[in-house]
């Protein structure tokens, strides 16, 4: 919080590569550029996702382009040890994964799911309401 009692968080929308390539289209018909537009977003989200959500000092692993099976959440939530499953500790006690004001949204998940991922997202922010946008 700051010094003026005013908190900010840094929202990051992430969407499904073919769904994003698709919606793109309308706007950039050139192949190159559509492309170099992706692996720009990727770097910055990724890099976000190190510095801001990722607690590497306690995992000692960072995202990298080439190793997003650490962030799937099948990899990152569960480990087989003996055909058992034990759970790893969630880096964030929350559904939505955020650290240090900075959250990571799924726009398809947001789309699908409605109402109980608004809930979630609500209660990653600490926000109390029952306000419910409208999603088409």
């Amino acid at each position: 919080m700051s010094f003026w009692g005013v908190e900010q968080y840094f929202i990051i929308v992430v969407r499904d590569q073919t769904m994003s390539r698709r919606a793109r289209k309308m706007h950039c018909n050139r192949q190159d550029l559509l492309m170099k537009e992706e692996e720009v977003a990727r770097e910055i989200i990724i890099e976000a996702i190190n510095k801001y959500i990722l607690e590497t000092d306690k995992t000692g692993k960072q995202v990298t382009p080439y190793n997003f099976d650490f962030w799937n959440a099948r990899t990152f939530q569960f480990r087989r040890r003996l055909g058992t499953s034990s759970r790893r500790k969630l880096l964030s006690p929350n559904s939505i994964p955020m650290g240090n004001n900075v959250v990571l949204v799924s726009y398809e998940s947001l789309i699908l799911l409605k109402e109980p991922y608004i809930k979630m997202l609500y209660e990653a922010l600490g926000i109390k309401s029952n306000y419910m946008p409208t999603i088409k």
